[in-house]
C-alpha cells in the first residue's frame, strides 16, 4: 500500500517550436534510485520502504523535456520488505 508521495525537485524545460506540422513522439524513462527502510513515525516501530525515484519525458524532435524527482513511501509485511529490498 503506497501511503505516501512526494516530489523534491520538478524541472520543465520548453526547447523549440516545431515551424511545420511534425509527428510529435515521447520517450519516458523512470529509474528508482534508491530503496530504504523508513519509519512511519518518530516513534513508531512500524517500517515502510521509501523509493527514491526520478522520471524523464521528452517530446521529440527537441520540443520539450519534463524531469521529476520524488519519492514513495510503501507499506506491506516485513517478508515483502525484504523481498523487495533484496
Amino acid at each position: 500500500m503506497i501511503v505516501s508521495f512526494f516530489l523534491d525537485k520538478v524541472h520543465l524545460e520548453k526547447k523549440t517550436l516545431p515551424t511545420a506540422p511534425v509527428k510529435i513522439e515521447t520517450q519516458n524513462n523512470l529509474k528508482i534510485n534508491n530503496i530504504t527502510e523508513q519509519a512511519l513515525a518518530p516513534i513508531a516501530k512500524e517500517k515502510a520502504l521509501k523509493f527514491d525515484f526520478s522520471f524523464v519525458v521528452k517530446y521529440e524532435p527537441n520540443i520539450a523535456e519534463a524531469k521529476l524527482d520524488g519519492g514513495i513511501i510503501f507499506l506491506t509485511d516485513e517478508k515483502k520488505m525484504k523481498e523487495i529490498a533484496e
